[in-house]
């Protein structure tokens, strides 16, 4: 389908299209994850943004969260598949400018998605999913609207949503719930070795949407000030793309001697 439309209608070259449909299928991914969870969990004693006293505790008590299984079994299966793929296709597409932050980021989220499901954490770790997966929906939809040269004030609506949805998301609702694991759950249940281990990657996985953040911060205020740039790191690492070599003086030189004797 993506194919079809960055073809025949948009008429894109083999570069850019396959960019578009790649962002077409993140996009699709996104939002039928997003509309799921929502559906789980939106109106629930469990889910608010950002969690507050009443949600925090609800998240936690009756575990193992055993009852939840056959709803939440779907949404961890969807979600395990797609970050499982996706890491093995970074080694295998173009390489990314921010390759590493990439890896270390699916690598973390695979942990705590297959280590959340096996500990009965279902409802703290669907939160978790929920909250990750709804700000990438206007980022795919923004790249997807550069990739097809609409109007540049639509791109800037769609990069608008993805900035205030992460911040909003993951640097405020994000922080609320690690907050709640350090201090609220040891409270309630034992913490095991597998509790520490999995706060360890919350506050990596923290700690890269800081980073993040301010690349997303230094690109807008570069952006505001008449400078240029991509949207954000792009999937072949353009801002990583090696400078083009200037020809030696003496090459040079020589280059312009046999121009002339030519002429």
């Amino acid at each position: 389908m993506f194919k079809s439309i960055s073809v025949k209608q948009l008429g894109l070259n083999a570069k850019d299209g396959e960019k578009f449909m790649y962002q077409g299928w993140l996009f699709c991914f996104y939002t039928l994850s997003s509309i799921y969870g929502l559906w789980l969990m939106y109106g629930k004693p469990y889910c608010s943004f950002p969690l507050g006293p009443s949600q925090k505790m609800h998240q936690l008590i009756n575990h193992p969260q055993i009852d939840t299984q056959a709803d939440f079994i779907y949404y961890y299966s969807y979600s395990i598949g797609f970050f499982a793929a996706e890491l093995i296709a970074i080694f295998v597409e173009a390489r990314r400018s921010d390759f590493r932050e990439y890896l270390i980021h699916h690598s973390v989220t695979l942990y705590l998605l297959i280590f959340s499901f096996i500990s009965f954490e279902h409802v703290p770790g669907g939160y978790v999913i929920l909250l990750h997966d709804m700000s990438d929906i206007f980022l795919c939809a923004s790249k997807m609207s550069h990739y097809a040269r609409t109007r540049p004030s639509v791109t800037n609506v769609f990069f608008g949503l993805f900035v205030s949805s992460f911040i909003f998301l993951r640097l405020y609702c994000l922080p609320h719930q690690t907050t709640m694991f350090l201090t609220l759950l040891p409270t309630i249940q034992y913490a095991t070795i597998n509790f520490w281990i999995m706060i360890f990657f919350l506050q990596v996985l923290q700690c890269l949407h800081i980073f993040w953040g301010v690349l997303i911060v230094r690109m807008i205020v570069k952006l505001a000030t008449g400078g240029h740039g991509d949207l954000r790191s792009d999937d072949e690492g353009e801002g990583g793309a090696k400078k083009q070599k200037k020809p030696k003086a003496g090459a040079r030189s020589k280059l312009e001697a046999s121009g002339k004797k030519s002429n």
